[in-house]
């Protein structure tokens, strides 16, 4: 596999503008000071976003460029997409609602019942409710 190290720290880049965009923005809420002090300078971080998607698509594609076509290969894909994302969002989302339940101070929603938990665990839309 070929490694691009330069579109990693531009997809590295990406994320840490997106993050900063979204601190800013928080820091403007009442609550967390009202001021959003870095406004100036993290306005254009939202861009990152569609960057970022589109970069990680293309680094996707190259890493896997000669899995398209083999059926074979689409469960070894797949497996490694489930055991990347899904563990460290189940333990950040197990974390989350434990801190809910034992701080309270957020604007998120917990879910409520099976449908809202299934959607939540598995990130496929099975309600409206947004995970926390």
């Amino acid at each position: 596999m070929t490694t691009l190290n330069s579109l990693q720290a531009g997809r590295a880049l990406a994320a840490i503008a997106v993050a900063a965009f979204h601190l800013s923005i928080n820091m403007g809420i009442e609550r967390y000071g009202g001021q959003a002090v870095f406004a100036d300078y993290t306005w254009f971080g939202d861009r990152g976003v569609d960057f970022f998607f589109v970069l990680s698509g293309f680094i996707i594609l190259l890493a896997h460029h000669r899995d398209i076509g083999p059926p074979a290969t689409v469960a070894t894909y797949l497996q490694k997409r489930f055991v990347r994302v899904f563990p460290v969002y189940w333990i950040y989302t197990l974390g989350f609602v434990a801190a809910f339940m034992v701080v309270g101070a957020t604007d998120a929603k917990i879910p409520t019942n099976a449908a809202d938990w299934l959607t939540t665990i598995s990130l496929l839309r099975f309600t409206t409710v947004a995970p926390p």
